[in-house]
């Protein structure tokens, strides 16, 4: 590390310094900004890759729609879960306590 930080050389090949090329660059013989510049595409290419975009677009909201759904699904039904576990205990206190020292126990007895 010290070594590193007098001669400014890593031993890691991911690491690019100002002014060094990266392997895309030393293959092509070109720097990677110019590689997409260089291309011509005609223009029905142009518009599949446009439309492309537009869908990738519309996918990406479905799944951000889909991920809020998904998070509001497990918190209604976790909180369901939790409404019907108070009533269980309200209904059968004892049940409920005598079921909590058990599994205490159980993991009291499996962590020792």
């Amino acid at each position: 590390m010290a070594e590193e930080r007098k001669t400014g050389k890593t031993d890691n090949p991911d690491v690019v310094r100002r002014g060094e090329r990266t392997r895309a660059e030393q293959v092509s013989g070109m720097p990677e900004g110019d590689i997409d510049d260089d291309l011509s595409l005609s223009p029905s290419t142009e518009e599949q890759l446009r439309a492309l975009r537009l869908e990738l677009a519309r996918i990406k909201e479905s799944l951000s729609h889909v991920a809020e759904g998904t998070g509001q699904l497990a918190m209604t039904q976790a909180n369901t879960i939790r409404d019907e576990l108070e009533e269980a205990v309200v209904r059968r206190p004892f049940t409920a306590l005598a079921s909590a020292a058990l599994v205490g126990y159980l993991l009291g007895s499996r962590l020792r």
